[in-house]
């Protein structure tokens, strides 16, 4: 029986049984991270992270036999925060012990020489094929009574007399109709929230879930999706392996070099309450001005991918600097109702715009706040 697994990336990987006795083996497939290493800390619950994800695989192996399949996906965009983001997965990798990475074809798109560095802290090799001539590749691994082989797609049969038990190729879903239907299980790499449909599974992005199939006697016996909620708790070793990246991200100071194109001059919220008192005290008491000091409290207060959307004018020249700019901290009126330094001069002849609920999706999008609801949210901060 087979197991198969499309997902859009350059290598191909089977597992297929290496003999032995009667034994159970669970395969974890993890991938689609896209930069995602933890989840929004700003809004709860949330689910994914490698935090979870590491949970998950150690206590796994504590129970049997293992096999842990990551089908890459990894990077967000090119830039030194994701080679910090890999290095990061990587190192999370080697102490779990990870047994096959996979580089997809937007991986490589993104910046096939971030991923090198993953290599040597991983501890394993990854998947062919790679970004340099030099770079180790892993042709075949037995774990576990599983044979873990690669090959490029294009030379694959995947006829019956091909023994293998997963198969991971590069393409479209469309191309499962070229094959024989003698897999059992197909698992896709997809966009959005994990999903079982039948026999067809994905693991979904943004790292909010993995696969976990069972195996025995090296047969496919059954696969669920395990969601990574907020009721599964954080592994100790990689809450500190994720926290040193935090740290980096700090200490090279990446928030002072996120591009800056517009001169948008803001006030800051004080400026507002000489002539908007009442609604000024309102917004003290939302959670919108406290919006930075929940990234301090989970760590992000430095983090490019966070802060924007928990202070003022992140984008402009004339905006919030990072331990410069106290006055634009939090999500004030000018986040909403746009830069007010000239209004704030001439109240009467500079007017600002009405806010709309396209203006609250900018932040609060399906992957910072799954819950949103506008008209709901709305009635939290109307004035």
């Amino acid at each position: 029986m087979k197991l198969l697994l499309p997902v859009a990336g350059l290598a191909l990987f089977g597992v297929g049984f290496a003999g032995g006795g009667s034994t159970d083996v669970t395969v974890i497939i993890s991938g689609g991270a896209r930069g995602h290493l933890s989840p929004c800390g700003c809004t709860s619950p949330m689910s994914g992270g490698l935090k979870r994800l590491a949970t998950i695989v150690r206590a796994a192996k504590t129970r049997g036999s293992v096999v842990w399949i990551d089908t890459g996906d990894i990077i967000d965009e090119p830039g030194r925060q994701s080679q910090l983001k890999v290095e990061t997965y990587a190192e999370l990798m080697g102490d779990l012990g990870v047994d096959a990475v996979a580089y997809t074809r937007r991986d490589r798109q993104q910046g096939a020489g971030l991923l090198a560095s993953g290599s040597p802290l991983s501890g394993t090799k990854w998947l062919t094929p790679l970004p340099g001539p030099d770079e180790p590749t892993m042709d075949e691994k037995a774990i576990h009574g599983l044979r873990v082989t690669t090959a490029d797609n294009q030379s694959v049969d995947f006829g019956a007399e091909k023994d293998s038990d997963i198969l991971v190729f590069d393409g479209p879903a469309g191309q499962l109709d070229q094959i024989k239907k003698s897999h059992q299980l197909e698992v896709f790499a997809s966009e959005g929230i994990p999903t079982v449909n039948g026999a067809k599974v994905s693991p979904g992005s943004n790292l909010r879930g993995v696969v976990v199939a069972t195996f025995r006697d090296g047969r496919f016996v059954s696969a669920k999706v395990e969601t990574l909620e907020a009721s599964i708790p954080n592994d100790p070793k990689a809450d500190k392996i994720y926290s040193y990246y935090l740290k980096r991200v700090t200490d090279e100071r990446l928030i002072d070099k996120v591009p800056r194109d517009k001169d948008d001059d803001y006030a800051g919220s004080k400026n507002c309450r000489s002539c908007h008192g009442v609604v000024y005290h309102q917004y003290l008491t939302t959670r919108h001005a406290g919006a930075y000091k929940s990234l301090e409290h989970e760590g992000h207060q430095a983090d490019p991918d966070c802060v924007g959307c928990h202070v003022v004018g992140l984008d402009s020249t004339k905006g919030f600097f990072y331990q410069q700019t106290p006055a634009l901290a939090q999500v004030g009126c000018e986040s909403c109702h746009g830069a007010g330094r000239e209004h704030a001069r001439n109240p009467r002849a500079v007017h600002l715009p009405k806010v709309t609920e396209q203006k609250c999706l900018s932040c609060h999008t399906p992957s910072n706040s799954p819950k949103f609801n506008f008209q709901l949210y709305w009635k939290k901060i109307k004035h």
